[in-house]
């Protein structure tokens, strides 16, 4: 299991990636983050992805979009959006899946899967102070 999270805001502009700068727990072997970082990476194994924070659009009317990704692809169950009627206001989005790595059996990309979470909207997104990423092994 290992969660982190972002101690300041971070402002993401389109395709860019979040980074956290605190590791606030870890255990187990099977997950790294490199702090500060933008990826976490897992090992063979089930995993409960889950992912939640404050989100600001810098245009009021726009929607603000985050997706979690999993080696450079969109999980498209992940998908937040938030659309504030003005700029710069706070609203809370979460998503929440599920993931394999097979290891080298059946992974066409055997080894670990990074995991991330990338702006996916056309403007800028502000993420709030203490945003959680945190994977848990299931199996």
């Amino acid at each position: 299991m290992i969660r982190v999270t972002n101690t300041a805001p971070v402002v993401l502009t389109p395709g860019q990636a979040l980074t956290f700068n605190d590791l606030v727990w870890k255990s187990g072997k099977c997950e790294t983050f490199r702090n500060p970082g933008g990826s976490i990476r897992v090992g063979e194994g089930v995993y409960r992805v889950t992912f939640h924070a404050n989100i600001a659009s810098a245009t009021g009317g726009t929607a603000a979009q985050l997706t979690i990704y999993a080696d450079g692809a969109p999980l498209l169950e992940t998908v937040m959006i938030s659309t504030p009627a003005t700029a710069d206001i706070f609203n809370n989005v979460s998503a929440e899946t599920t993931i394999g790595n097979c290891g080298n059996c059946c992974n066409p990309n055997p080894g670990n899967i990074t995991l991330t979470v990338v702006n996916t909207g056309t403007v800028n997104v502000t993420v709030g102070a203490g945003a959680n990423f945190y994977v848990e092994r299931r199996a």
